[in-house]
């Protein structure tokens, strides 16, 4: 950045603490993976406020982090009124104390993010908690997802960024060319540049991490040591995971079979709806994800890019079957770089699931393409980078302010 050599400035750690303001939307997709980078700037001895909303408090809490409720946000929210009231909430208690901070953190699905830094003077630096965007991935992801080709449509777009902006004036006049255009001086991307799509596409100002990986508390406990050979792990998310028809087909296919099964349902799927379970059956409404991915033979997955990203770590192959938003985008991705298959259309019977569980099993090829983007994860830099990278953004800041 303006010419400062950033291996200096990295070796050359901020010696002053700083005061970060992260602001997120209440999605877990979104909030999950920034956690990691707020325990680590903590670590480090910044002082790191977080925005976000009381459903978040206790994950936010643990990392060391200070919560910030959103002001005058209701706790018993439908959905639909999470997704018209959150963005406003998010910017009006960023605006009442945000002066108190050096630097505004946001993730990119909180567009309003440059703005508010603008208003307030503030530097800010931006998280991806998907692929990185420009018009390019945008339109791929439009293309492939039915849950996204409405908004083709510049006047769908314009009128979603109305109804969550709520007249807070913007750079550009909707919430998707203001993510792709608006683009701050550092932008920290959770995945590597080697699973991002269109990658060349990027400049300097966007840095490949790889996923946030830490310690998650579970009171779970998992009984391994009875468990079969071969496992295999099937999730399919917290927020879309509602239908329970992949969960069922599951237990047809392999009810009896040679292999063990672990299930993570989820808060909307109850376990007596999917009937009699059978004894190589493990079925939970949630898991630690990565105790077991770490003991997986491959995951069924919807194809999210924290799950996604997490089974790459691990070296997990896998049978995606998308539901909607980048998940298609997703589950090409990893078929195309052959760390498993993907589920085409909507419906697949147990003889298709066991056919294609068994060739990802069977051919050792999936696990060798998984194991080399793993290495390209974990020599990304994780947590540890992105932290970094903001360390060197603020020295060099600091280094101009004194300039001056």
């Amino acid at each position: 950045m303006l010419g400062i050599c950033f291996k200096y400035l990295c070796r050359k750690r901020v010696k002053r603490m700083s005061k970060i303001l992260m602001i997120n939307l209440p999605y877990s997709g979104h909030t999950n993976p920034t956690l990691g980078l707020a325990a680590e700037l903590v670590r480090r001895g910044h002082f790191v406020g977080y925005i976000n909303a009381p459903s978040f408090r206790e994950k936010i809490e643990a990392t060391g982090a200070i919560f910030i409720p959103y002001d005058n946000y209701s706790n018993d929210l439908t959905d639909q009124q999470i997704k018209t009231r959150c963005f406003l909430a998010a910017y009006n208690t960023g605006l009442r104390v945000g002066e108190d901070y050096d630097l505004i953190l946001y993730e990119l699905f909180f567009y309003l993010g440059k703005t508010l830094a603008d208003t307030l003077g503030k530097p800010c630096i931006r998280q991806f908690s998907m692929f990185a965007w420009n018009e390019h991935v945008v339109n791929t992801f439009i293309r492939k997802s039915p849950m996204w080709y409405v908004l083709r449509l510049k006047a769908v777009r314009k009128l979603i960024t109305r109804n969550s902006s709520h007249g807070i004036k913007i750079k550009f006049d909707e919430m998707i060319s203001e993510i792709n255009h608006n683009i701050p001086s550092l932008n920290i991307v959770y995945t590597s540049k080697e699973f991002q799509i269109f990658a060349n596409e990027f400049d300097e100002r966007f840095h490949f991490v790889g996923p946030s990986i830490g310690k998650r508390i579970s009171d779970i406990h998992i009984p391994f040591h009875e468990m079969k050979d071969i496992i295999v792990y099937v999730s399919m998310g917290t927020v879309l995971g509602k239908n329970k028809d992949i969960y069922q087909t599951c237990i047809r296919a392999f009810q009896g079979e040679d292999v063990s099964v672990i299930m993570s349902l989820g808060k909307y799927i109850k376990q007596e709806s999917l009937g009699s379970i059978p004894s190589n059956f493990y079925v939970y409404e949630s898991v630690p994800q990565l105790e077991v991915l770490e003991k997986s033979s491959l995951f069924i997955t919807h194809g999210g890019m924290n799950s996604v990203n997490e089974a790459i770590c691990f070296g997990v192959p896998m049978l995606v079957a998308p539901i909607g938003g980048d998940q298609p985008t997703i589950a090409d991705r990893v078929e195309e770089l052959g760390m498993g298959l993907r589920i085409k259309g909507n419906k697949i019977g147990p003889d298709g699931l066991k056919r294609l569980i068994n060739t990802i099993i069977k051919e050792e090829k999936f696990r060798q393409n998984v194991m080399k983007q793993s290495i390209y994860m974990k020599q990304a830099g994780g947590i540890h980078k992105a932290a970094d990278l903001i360390e060197a953004e603020i020295s060099a800041r600091l280094l101009i302010e004194q300039e001056h």
